[in-house]
């Protein structure tokens, strides 16, 4: 998770606004893990393991939660610099095979979601 707050922090830098690149780095990764928490809640909930399913209310709340936890994490004590410190020298190969491990990541996620939609449709 460290990793994937780096790439998402770098990717902020080239926003424009980079003086706020960790809150976005922070907001990006509330996404991606809000968004699988729900792919795995509607498997779940698809595959009759469980029979909550959050309301759109629920989510917002879920989501706010996940944002405060990373939030948290990184921000107390300055862990975030200490995570940018760890991977600010990597090599260019790291770099790009990097790049490629977060794009799939984020690829993956927002495909798995949409396979669940798809699988018993109608079910919710």
């Amino acid at each position: 998770m460290d990793y994937l707050f780096y790439k998402f922090y770098r990717l902020s830098q080239r926003s424009s606004i980079p003086e706020v690149a960790g809150l976005l780095a922070e907001i990006f990764l509330t996404i991606c893990l809000s968004f699988n928490f729900l792919a795995i809640v509607a498997l779940l909930k698809k595959t009759d393991v469980i029979n909550y399913f959050p309301s759109k209310n629920d989510f917002i709340f879920i989501a706010i939660g996940i944002f405060l936890l990373i939030c948290l994490l990184h921000f107390l004590k300055f862990r975030y610099k200490r995570i940018i410190e760890k991977y600010k020298n990597e090599d260019s190969r790291s770099r790009v095979r990097g790049n490629l491990i977060v794009t799939l990541y984020v690829i993956f996620s927002f495909v798995f979601l949409l396979g669940i939609a798809f699988y018993k449709p109608g079910v919710f």
